[in-house]
């Protein structure tokens, strides 16, 4: 696939402890497997384009190459993979940040440590990559955002919607630059300041379930409404929910539609389901799929990971 992706967040180490159970408090477990794997959502979700033959490039903040182990790591394994991290910024005598993470062999769910003292990436660095990638060519066909950092990153999608328009020093292209944003934490400071920019919306059962929002269906009510600010009138809305599937939802024709889930004979490991479904999803719309086809392809490959350990050779 020709087309050039950016996906702006985070990378990091994760120590996957493998257990039969969850420790019970003040209680000792033995742990199975200890796993060293690339991790964080933007980096979780390159693992998974890379195998479906999209081009895509890291943006966002690591640790300092020089000393740190946990950068190499990182950058090694983007290379092994072939996904470009040139981008990547990293920060001196800073480390990577990094994850622990038990997962249960019984339930096959994990629970998340995230320890972090690594600065996220400034709008005034994204800023600058961005102007030169600009002087260079039209620099990417889609830019996807972790919803973090919300603060700076409404300034990146502000800057990219000046470039579609025509007011970033360059002429209007017939090509817009494609946004989205994924919605996984509902209390993170600012993060309604992302909506309005987005043409495709990933909202997780985490964001919905924060915001007391009961099924995907009034979850997308509520964004349409314009609880979260207004969207785009061309706005593209996935909410997952798990088992249960996901709903899809287009703001031109305002036709919803419920993808049914695809549950594997036992559920291995959920780590990145979340991650391989976006990845999945944008995939599918770069091949100019329908939303249910979209979505329908994304619970198939996200079902399939669940049922193996990690995020590779999923096809």
């Amino acid at each position: 696939m020709s087309v050039r992706v950016l996906c702006v967040g985070i990378a990091c180490v994760d120590i996957v402890l493998d257990v039969d159970e969850y420790a019970r408090e003040d209680s000792q477990v033995r742990v199975n497997q200890v796993r060293m794997t690339r991790g964080g959502n933007a980096s979780n979700t390159l693992t998974v384009l890379s195998q479906l033959g999209v081009k895509a490039s890291f943006l966002g903040t690591l640790g300092d190459a020089e000393i740190d182990p946990g950068t190499q790591f990182i950058l090694k394994d983007f290379a092994r993979l072939g996904i470009d991290s040139s981008l990547a910024v990293c920060v001196p005598k800073c480390v990577t940040p990094t994850s622990y993470i038990p997962s249960s062999a019984r339930t096959g769910s994990r629970t998340i440590f995230h320890h972090r003292n690594l600065p996220e990436l400034s709008a005034e660095k994204f800023r600058g990559i961005f102007a030169r990638a600009c002087q260079e060519s039209h620099p990417w066909d889609w830019i996807h955002f972790e919803g973090r950092n919300c603060v700076e990153v409404v300034q990146c999608l502000q800057l990219i919607q000046q470039f579609n328009e025509g007011l970033f020093g360059s002429p209007v292209s017939e090509s817009k630059i494609i946004i989205s944003v994924e919605l996984e934490k509902g209390n993170r400071p600012n993060i309604e300041l992302l909506v309005p920019y987005a043409d495709v919306l990933f909202v997780s059962h985490e964001f919905a379930a924060t915001h007391m929002f009961s099924t995907p269906e009034v979850q997308i009510q509520a964004l349409v409404s314009g609880k979260f600010g207004q969207l785009k009138p061309n706005a593209k809305i996935s909410v997952t929910w798990g088992e249960d599937g996901a709903v899809v939802y287009d703001c031109a024709t305002r036709e919803m539609e419920k993808i049914a889930s695809f549950p594997p004979e036992r559920v291995v490991d959920t780590i990145g389901a979340g991650d391989t479904y976006n990845a999945a999803f944008l995939a599918a719309l770069l091949r100019e799929k329908s939303l249910r086809e979209a979505a329908t392809e994304a619970c198939q490959l996200a079902g399939k990971k669940v049922g193996r350990e990690g995020l590779e050779n999923l096809l």
